[in-house]
Protein backbone atom coordinates (compact mmCIF):
# COMPACT_ATOMS: atom_id res chain seq x y z
CA UNK A 1 0.00 0.00 0.00
CA UNK A 2 2.81 2.29 1.02
CA UNK A 3 4.44 1.95 -2.64
CA UNK A 4 1.59 2.31 -4.44
CA UNK A 5 0.94 5.34 -2.66
CA UNK A 6 5.05 6.90 -3.37
CA UNK A 7 4.26 5.86 -6.78
CA UNK A 8 0.86 7.95 -7.07
CA UNK A 9 2.66 10.90 -5.53
CA UNK A 10 5.40 10.93 -8.12
CA UNK A 11 3.41 11.77 -11.59
CA UNK A 12 0.79 14.27 -9.63
CA UNK A 13 3.90 16.26 -9.81
CA UNK A 14 3.17 16.26 -13.91
CA UNK A 15 0.20 17.17 -15.51
CA UNK A 16 0.54 14.03 -17.84
CA UNK A 17 1.97 11.68 -16.11
CA UNK A 18 -0.81 12.49 -13.02
CA UNK A 19 -3.51 11.87 -16.12
CA UNK A 20 -2.41 9.00 -17.27
CA UNK A 21 -0.94 7.31 -14.93
CA UNK A 22 -3.27 8.62 -11.51
CA UNK A 23 -6.57 6.44 -12.44
CA UNK A 24 -4.79 2.87 -12.48
CA UNK A 25 -2.82 4.01 -8.96
CA UNK A 26 -6.02 5.10 -7.68
CA UNK A 27 -7.28 1.82 -8.40
CA UNK A 28 -4.65 -0.19 -7.29
CA UNK A 29 -4.19 2.28 -3.77
CA UNK A 30 -8.44 1.18 -3.92
CA UNK A 31 -7.98 -2.47 -4.40
CA UNK A 32 -4.67 -3.45 -1.76
CA UNK A 33 -7.74 -1.06 0.76
CA UNK A 34 -10.18 -3.43 0.05
CA UNK A 35 -7.96 -6.54 0.67
CA UNK A 36 -7.14 -5.62 4.20
CA UNK A 37 -9.14 -6.26 7.34
CA UNK A 38 -10.79 -3.48 7.40
CA UNK A 39 -12.64 -3.74 3.49
CA UNK A 40 -16.00 -4.86 5.39
CA UNK A 41 -15.84 -1.29 6.70
CA UNK A 42 -14.85 0.85 3.88
CA UNK A 43 -17.15 -1.33 1.62
CA UNK A 44 -20.54 -0.82 4.03
CA UNK A 45 -19.56 2.91 3.96
CA UNK A 46 -19.08 3.03 0.58
CA UNK A 47 -22.14 1.56 -0.24
CA UNK A 48 -24.36 4.54 1.66
CA UNK A 49 -25.91 1.44 3.21
CA UNK A 50 -25.42 -0.52 6.59
CA UNK A 51 -25.12 0.07 10.09
CA UNK A 52 -21.82 1.96 9.07
CA UNK A 53 -22.85 4.35 6.97
CA UNK A 54 -26.20 4.82 9.04
CA UNK A 55 -23.61 5.57 12.07
CA UNK A 56 -21.11 7.57 10.42
CA UNK A 57 -24.35 10.03 9.11
CA UNK A 58 -25.29 10.52 12.69
CA UNK A 59 -22.07 11.08 14.15
CA UNK A 60 -21.67 13.57 11.55
CA UNK A 61 -24.77 15.17 12.73
CA UNK A 62 -23.36 15.47 16.25
CA UNK A 63 -20.35 17.26 14.89
CA UNK A 64 -21.97 19.82 12.89
CA UNK A 65 -24.67 20.67 15.22
CA UNK A 66 -23.36 19.58 18.82
CA UNK A 67 -24.57 22.41 20.62
CA UNK A 68 -27.80 21.68 19.84
CA UNK A 69 -30.28 19.06 22.23
CA UNK A 70 -29.90 15.47 20.58
CA UNK A 71 -31.13 12.37 21.78
CA UNK A 72 -30.47 9.04 21.07
CA UNK A 73 -34.25 9.18 19.53
CA UNK A 74 -33.65 11.62 17.36
CA UNK A 75 -30.67 9.98 16.33
CA UNK A 76 -31.76 6.76 15.93
CA UNK A 77 -34.06 8.47 13.62
CA UNK A 78 -31.80 9.72 11.37
CA UNK A 79 -30.02 6.79 11.38
CA UNK A 80 -33.63 4.63 10.07
CA UNK A 81 -33.18 2.56 13.26
CA UNK A 82 -34.23 1.82 16.57
CA UNK A 83 -33.03 3.25 19.29
CA UNK A 84 -32.06 0.00 21.00
CA UNK A 85 -30.04 -1.12 17.68
CA UNK A 86 -28.66 1.86 16.48
CA UNK A 87 -26.79 2.56 20.70
CA UNK A 88 -25.79 -0.68 19.79
CA UNK A 89 -23.96 -0.22 16.36
CA UNK A 90 -22.77 2.98 17.70
CA UNK A 91 -21.16 1.81 20.81
CA UNK A 92 -19.29 -1.39 18.44
CA UNK A 93 -18.35 1.17 15.75
CA UNK A 94 -17.47 3.80 17.93
CA UNK A 95 -16.28 2.84 21.55
CA UNK A 96 -18.83 5.23 22.94
CA UNK A 97 -22.76 5.40 23.63
CA UNK A 98 -23.79 8.29 21.32
CA UNK A 99 -24.30 10.55 24.63
CA UNK A 100 -20.68 9.65 25.49
CA UNK A 101 -19.62 10.69 21.52
CA UNK A 102 -21.37 13.73 22.25
CA UNK A 103 -19.81 15.02 25.21
CA UNK A 104 -16.22 14.40 23.84
CA UNK A 105 -17.02 16.28 20.61
CA UNK A 106 -18.46 19.32 22.93
CA UNK A 107 -15.23 19.20 25.15
CA UNK A 108 -13.41 18.87 22.08
CA UNK A 109 -15.35 21.76 20.47
CA UNK A 110 -14.49 24.37 23.87
CA UNK A 111 -10.72 23.28 24.19
CA UNK A 112 -10.50 24.66 20.97
CA UNK A 113 -11.95 27.37 21.20
CA UNK A 114 -10.37 28.06 24.61
CA UNK A 115 -6.89 28.04 22.74
CA UNK A 116 -7.84 29.45 19.59
CA UNK A 117 -9.37 32.51 21.27
CA UNK A 118 -7.00 31.74 24.45
CA UNK A 119 -9.90 31.72 27.04
CA UNK A 120 -9.91 30.22 30.46
CA UNK A 121 -12.26 28.10 31.88
CA UNK A 122 -15.02 29.29 34.82
CA UNK A 123 -15.99 26.05 36.37
CA UNK A 124 -18.54 26.55 39.22
CA UNK A 125 -18.04 29.90 40.15
CA UNK A 126 -18.16 33.24 38.56
CA UNK A 127 -15.42 35.66 37.40
CA UNK A 128 -13.90 38.33 39.24
CA UNK A 129 -13.79 37.12 42.80
CA UNK A 130 -14.66 33.70 44.63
Amino acid sequence: MADAICRLLRPLQSGTEAEILGPGLVREILYRSLCKARAPVLYSLSMHGGAFSQVARASKVIQIDCSAKIDVDQLANMARMSASAFHRAFKEITSDSPMQYLKKVRFTKARNLMVQQNMEACIGRRWGGI
